[in-house]
């Protein structure tokens, strides 16, 4: 019974497939291995060569779009006109109309990338990309992270974290780390319990959420017209922004709820009409 499966698998070529599949699979990983092994100390060297400018600020973010506390960070620095060279590092596929012309756009992991992050004195970074890019900050360079939560409740710690790689880079970057931007003492227990322990904390917020914040009436009433525009809402209806986080073992659950109910709850007990947002984390758009 065996040898006659054996033997039609190989017939119909799934038995060879499978093992082009291991064996390409496995060169792929000893190509990015010794790519990497090759990599770190080249860029290493080639770094140490480059002066530091004082005026110029390099912006990553683990995705490499505009988006989340660089993008706000940059555009204050922007709306002051400050006097800054403002580099971002963009990944490859994005498409360049979302950034503003006053940024320097760089190719991650581009030879003009690792000049850039070289000669930058300030480096601004939503998660642990510097690290993962390889890159070890020199001494008169200063490394800001922003992080990209929002009020400390999710877990990414070591004991927590199944990606052993990425604990080994977020210590790295940990011990660069020179400031951590924090919006409460509980946001900064969560840091000092993970990768930056001794680090020093700002406790300024996250750029992101200032416009939840925002003071000014005039503007408040054009960033809701931008969005009820764009959603094709009644000026009068009332949205509710529900947005859970990754889990790591692919868990839906979170946004399996019963969206009837919530819209009952919401109109019985603050009234008007309502309409649900659900925001899904970036890793989890395929599955919508």
């Amino acid at each position: 019974m065996i040898f006659n499966r054996l033997f039609r698998a190989m017939v119909e070529g799934h038995l060879f497939l499978s093992i082009n599949k291991g064996i390409g699979i496995f060169f792929t990983k000893f190509r990015k291995g010794l790519d990497l092994l090759i990599s770190i100390p080249s860029i290493y060297f080639f770094s140490r060569k480059i002066p530091v400018e004082k005026d110029k600020i390099i912006f990553i973010t683990f995705r490499g779009e505009y988006d989340c506390n660089a993008k706000w960070i940059a555009q204050e620095i922007i709306k002051r006109k400050l006097p800054y060279k403002l580099v971002w590092a963009a990944r490859k596929d994005v498409p360049i109309d979302q950034f503003p012309k006053e940024l320097i756009l760089t190719e991650r992991q581009s030879l003009d990338f690792y000049r850039q992050l070289s000669s930058a004195k300030i480096i601004i970074d939503n998660g642990v990309s510097t690290a993962f890019l390889g890159y070890k900050k020199k001494k008169d360079q200063i490394l800001i992270e922003t992080w990209h939560g929002s009020l400390g409740i999710k877990k990414f710690s070591a004991s927590t974290n199944k990606d052993k790689r990425w604990v080994a880079t977020a210590y790295q970057e940990g011990r660069m780390t020179d400031y951590i931007i924090s919006n409460s003492t509980f946001e900064d227990a969560v840091y000092r319990e993970d990768f930056w322990k001794k680090t020093p904390i700002w406790q300024y917020g996250h750029a992101r959420n200032d416009i939840l914040c925002e003071k000014d009436t005039e503007r408040l009433a054009q960033i809701k017209e931008k969005v009820y525009k764009e959603f094709g809402l009644d000026p009068d209806t009332k949205i509710c922004l529900y947005a859970p986080t990754f889990r790591d073992d692919g868990d839906m659950c979170p946004y399996q709820i019963n969206y009837k109910e919530l819209l009952n709850a919401l109109e019985t007990r603050f009234g008007g009409n309502w309409v649900i947002f659900t925001r899904f984390h970036f890793r989890l758009l395929k599955k919508i």
